[in-house]
């Protein structure tokens, strides 16, 4: 019988007798065309027996599909529905087959993008097969899944089919858009960092932000291709080279070793600041490069400084305090002395005069050790909502009427809120600041005041050590001679003065400063020779009601009766006082520290109409000591004294309950007032 072949693109039809078979020669392997091939060359073969082959061929070619640890499938292409899948196609999508077989894509949505099932069965159509298009497939949790897709179509059992594989990708796709995301985030933080970041090989800058070129102020194009040393001095700030030093730290970074220092570097105008420069070593496209961070720490620098300033300060301060308190100590008797010996001698003795003399050298050293405290933060006295334009007004009129030889030009804000301060101490400050204007202007000149309202944010608080929030800003600017930098740095400190021997304490300026940090704010100055100061003053703000200025006291001397428990540990201070107040007509009893005050006032009490209290006392404190008194009566009239001025402790004690404060050293006027008012009060 003979066989006839036929043969159509890969499909080869077979032919004898009345049968025939059609075999798909692209679907076939290597052996199987060789053993048809050797049937069809032997006239004996029957199609039989290449039916049989044919027949082992599919069976190992379902073998190899089902055990794939590909996801595959067989997809008919006559009734659009799965003819096959493998075990990892379900375990993949998570179906099972019989939930495949017989549906469609469509009716599953195994694809995620139904545009990716286009694009693919498009491209199969047109070329026969398709081989690594990308596409999102939706598993039956809805999880979706990246594939790399291969197929091409086949002819199986008379049906035209789709052989399709598709690989996993999934865990490279989401590394690839981790790297994007990646590179994304440093490109932005590249771009929009405050910080200049520069990436270079040794010898030349290879790729900079926008950063750089608003630091060193010049255009990217000036920067790139050039070496950092040609954006520094010749000489760093430490004596060495800039080439050299800077050289020998990037072999460093190149071997390894990240580094980290300060490098001065210049803008375009020759202008140098310190920057904080932090290098490390990257591998980059088989390169080794360098990249660097810098930073303009020249703000940072400026903030240091007031605070270690500011911590001086605070230190000389301590001291002066302390200097004042025991030189007051010393001035009380002296003064109660001078009073006592004077009250009742006649004016025209030949030593009254020296007494009253005595008593003004008295009040001078007082007035001194008044300003030491000022500069100690100590001279707050009555503290009430003030309102600083008025009391610029007055005094800046008051002082120009005396002073014709400079003009005062005002520019106070309207809006300016009160500050909670002592006036009298706010115009001392003032008329400080206008002497000290007056003295820079020796041939004439302008006195600018101006006021505002300005908000002091975290940093700058910090480095002042006072609180954020709103402050009341007052500014005093001179068209005198100016100062020099090294003169400006010292210019708070006490008994520092530009002035020649015998024309000034050197105490002003400190008083000036001690007595704003007193009242909670601070004060800098800035100025350039021959072209004159300006002092900034900062107080909190503080919403309230304006007190007026009290009226003057007055100087008369009263007298009274009653017993007066007197308690110092200073033996000269306690024997004067007690002699003035038996002068003025009490009964005195002496206490030389807090447990002898104790005991003697609970043996006494009823009969104690008032209590003198010291506030530094040796043993129990002067603020236990109150405390301790008040157990025994809470009704308890007391006066504290101190050498220092009215804050700190002795603003505790007062919160306490002390009736009255007297700092030293008192007059015997201001004495017998205080005694008689706290002994009358109800």
């Amino acid at each position: 019988m003979n066989r006839t072949y036929s043969l159509n693109g890969t499909m080869l039809t077979v032919g004898e007798g009345d049968g025939s078979v059609t075999i798909d020669l692209e679907s076939l392997s290597a052996q199987t065309l060789k053993d048809l091939a050797r049937h069809a060359d032997t006239p004996s073969a029957s199609l039989s027996e290449a039916r049989d082959s044919l027949s082992e061929n599919e069976e190992l070619f379902f073998k190899a599909f089902h055990l794939s640890p590909t996801v595959m499938s067989i997809f008919d292409a006559n009734n659009n529905c799965y003819y096959e899948v493998n075990e990892k196609f379900t375990e993949s999508l998570g179906y099972t087959r019989d939930e495949v077989i017989g549906k469609s894509e469509k009716e599953l949505g195994i694809y995620a993008d139904p545009e990716d099932r286009k694009r693919i069965i498009r491209k199969a159509a047109k070329e026969g097969s398709v081989r690594g298009e990308v596409a999102r497939f939706r598993a039956k949790d809805g999880s979706i899944r990246w594939g790399m897709v291969c197929g091409t179509l086949i002819t199986l059992k008379g049906r035209l089919m789709a052989l399709g594989s598709v690989t996993d990708i999934t865990e490279l796709k989401t590394a690839e858009e981790a790297i994007r995301e990646s590179e994304a985030r440093y490109r932005a933080l590249f771009e929009s960092a405050n910080d200049a970041i520069f990436t270079m090989d040794f010898d030349r800058i290879l790729q900079c932000n926008p950063r750089t070129a608003e630091l060193l102020e010049r255009p990217v194009g000036e920067i790139l291709g050039r070496t950092p040393f040609d954006f520094s001095p010749e000489v760093q700030a430490d004596g060495a080279p800039s080439a050299e030093k800077g050289r020998c730290i990037l072999e460093k970074v190149m071997n390894g070793s990240p580094q980290s220092f300060e490098w001065t570097l210049c803008r375009s105008d020759g202008q140098t600041f310190p920057a904080e420069v932090s290098l490390g070593r990257i591998d980059a496209a088989g390169r080794t490069l360098i990249q660097a961070m810098v930073r303009d720490v020249s703000e940072r620098k400026k903030l240091e400084s007031q605070l270690l300033q500011a911590q001086k300060m605070e230190a000389i301060g301590t001291l002066a305090g302390g200097i004042a308190h025991n030189f007051n100590n010393i001035l009380t008797g002296i003064q109660g002395y001078a009073s006592l010996m004077r009250v009742d001698l006649d004016p025209a003795h030949p030593h009254y005069e020296r007494l009253r003399s005595i008593e003004e050298q008295v009040k001078n050293g007082a007035d001194l050790t008044r300003q030491l405290l000022g500069f100690a933060r100590g001279g707050r006295f009555e503290l009430k909502p003030l309102d600083m334009n008025a009391l610029l007004e007055k005094t800046s009129r008051m002082f120009g009427q005396t002073r014709r030889e400079f003009i005062i030009s005002r520019n106070l804000a309207p809006d300016v809120l009160p500050v909670t301060a002592d006036a009298n101490q706010m115009e001392q400050v003032l008329l400080n600041l206008y002497m000290n204007a007056w003295h820079a202007m020796p041939e004439g000149g302008t006195l600018y005041l101006q006021s505002c309202m300005v908000t002091i944010a975290d940093t700058q608080a910090f480095s002042q050590e006072v609180k954020p929030g709103t402050y009341v800003k007052i500014s005093l600017t001179d068209t005198g001679v100016g100062m020099d930098e090294k003169t400006l740095k010292r210019i708070f400190e006490p008994f520092f003065t530009t002035k020649e021997l015998g024309r000034g304490t050197g105490l002003g300026l400190a008083t000036v400063y001690g007595i704003v940090k007193g009242h909670g704010g601070f004060i800098n100055a800035y100025s350039e020779v021959g072209i004159g100061t300006t002092f900034n003053i900062y107080l909190p703000a503080t919403p309230g009601t304006v007190s007026p200025v009290q009226a003057a006291h007055d100087e008369s001397i009263v007298r009274g009766t009653g017993t007066i428990l007197l308690v110092d540990d200073e033996e000269t201070v306690r024997t004067t006082t007690q002699e003035m107040l038996d002068y003025l007509g009490y009964r005195v009893i002496t206490a030389c520290d807090g447990d002898e005050a104790v005991a003697l006032y609970r043996d006494m009490q009823g009969s104690v109409d008032l209590v003198v209290l010291d506030m530094i006392l040796p043993g129990r404190s002067g603020r236990d000591t109150f405390i301790a008194l008040q157990e025994i009566n809470p009704e308890v009239r007391v006066i504290l004294s101190s050498g220092y001025s009215l804050n700190g402790q002795a603003t505790g004690i007062m919160a306490l309950g002390c009736r009255a404060f007297m700092q030293k050293p008192f007059m015997l006027p201001e004495l017998s007032r205080k005694v008689r008012d706290v002994i009358a009060a109800p």
